[in-house]
């Protein structure tokens, strides 16, 4: 893949869930020590996509973006003819963004492996990135994003529902949930 700005090589793939889920890590925030970077999970996000990957309603056709910290060209990179392969072994990988789909197929993998174990992960992984370099990316990727508009977003939405009567059954679905979540509250 590319190089970033700061000379940190880049690679691109797929990566099974369960190889991801057995050695990623989360930086959380730790104000105290000023470490880390990621806010807490949120649990409600991560059960919706565990749910929704079960039922089979959303895919994850975005990559996470990770960060291999300790990278050995020579011995994290393996050269086939004119390919180079990534061979990760079992370093650690930070995950920089993407934290609420990692964590949702953790729960997928460590209920149902035969199921999700093979299941394939984009992912963007920097290759020798400290952690400032990290939170960089994190605030890049988090502060850019530019949101749809709500009318936008619900035109959509409509199309979609009135196009797939499944996209219709998950939003009464949700709204259903959301209503119940209020009165709990």
């Amino acid at each position: 893949g590319p190089t970033l700005r700061g000379g940190v090589p880049l690679v691109i793939g797929t990566i099974r869930a369960g190889d991801l889920t057995e050695r990623f890590r989360i930086p959380r925030r730790d104000h105290r020590r000023k470490t880390g970077y990621q806010r807490e999970i949120s649990l409600t996000r991560v059960n919706r996509i565990v749910s929704d990957l079960r039922d089979k309603k959303i895919d994850l056709p975005t990559a996470v973006l990770l960060n291999m910290r300790t990278y050995d060209e020579a011995v994290n990179l393996v050269r086939r003819g004119d390919t180079e392969l990534f061979n990760s072994n079992s370093e650690p990988l930070y995950v920089v963004d993407g934290q609420h789909r990692v964590e949702a197929l953790k729960k997928l993998v460590e209920t149902e492996p035969e199921r999700w174990n093979s299941f394939p992960i984009p992912f963007v992984c920097m290759l020798g990135a400290s952690e400032l370099e990290e939170m960089e990316q994190f605030y890049v990727v988090n502060s850019t994003a530019k949101s749809v508009r709500t009318d936008l977003a619900l035109d959509l939405l409509k199309q979609r529902a009135e196009a797939d009567a499944d996209v219709m059954e998950t939003l009464i679905e949700r709204a259903d949930q959301a209503l119940y979540e209020a009165k709990r509250t």
